[in-house]
């Protein structure tokens, strides 16, 4: 039974994040459509099992082999998402369901579009300071990652400095895949600053209400 969940560690991963979704799914359902969010419940609970199981496979398949591979490098991602983002995606996908439910059963539509209007929209300084606490998130995750790499694959040393190729500053291991994975993401990290950071040099600032008009 452990040679074969092993053998298709891949195969379960897979099965398992379609049964995330499905999970999430039914909760949903069952909480907005048939108004019975106690039973939902245990699809949230059938949820965080089927993650539960995910983590102690990926954990199992290194204490059998030894090594942190692309499995454990993919699985670890997923999880770091999940914690830094995890919240936020729950909510969007729990309003998505409850604008559905409502459209299928002719009811009155929840307009979140105000509350997020009050609650997300920020100017200035405050805007600013979101866009680099957003980026210091993603820097951070990127550094989980980069340690897990070398755990990975052996580190092979700076490449030289070329604006016109970004990409190879962060192609510093043997492993090429890791490589190429990890110099569009490097990539990325510096759009993501640039962008981030031009908040901070130009605020973002609120429409007059002469131009909303």
């Amino acid at each position: 039974m452990i040679d074969f969940i092993i053998q298709y560690k891949w195969l379960l991963v897979i099965i398992g994040e379609i049964l995330f979704f499905a999970f999430a799914g039914a909760f949903f359902i069952i909480r907005y459509w048939f108004r019975q969010p106690v039973v939902g419940y245990i699809f949230v609970i059938l949820l965080i099992l089927n993650e539960l199981f995910l983590a102690l496979l990926a954990i199992y398949d290194y204490i059998q082999t030894g090594e942190f591979s692309s499995f454990q490098v993919v699985t670890a991602i997923f999880y770091i998402y999940l914690i830094f983002e995890g919240k936020k995606e729950f909510t969007r996908i729990d309003r998505y369901f409850k604008r559905k439910v409502a459209l299928w059963k002719g009811e009155t539509v929840p307009d979140f579009q105000k509350v997020e209007d009050v609650n997300s929209k920020k100017y200035g300084r405050a805007h600013a300071r979101e866009e680099r606490k957003g980026w210091y998130i993603h820097l951070l995750i990127f550094v989980i990652a980069q340690l897990i790499f070398l755990n990975t694959s052996s580190f092979a040393g700076w490449q030289g400095i070329n604006l016109n190729h970004i990409g190879n500053w962060f192609q510093i291991y043997e492993d090429q895949s890791i490589n190429q994975a990890n110099g569009v993401w490097g990539v990325i990290l510096v759009i993501d600053f640039i962008w981030s950071f031009s908040y901070t040099i130009w605020p973002k600032k609120e429409k007059s209400k002469s131009n909303k008009l």
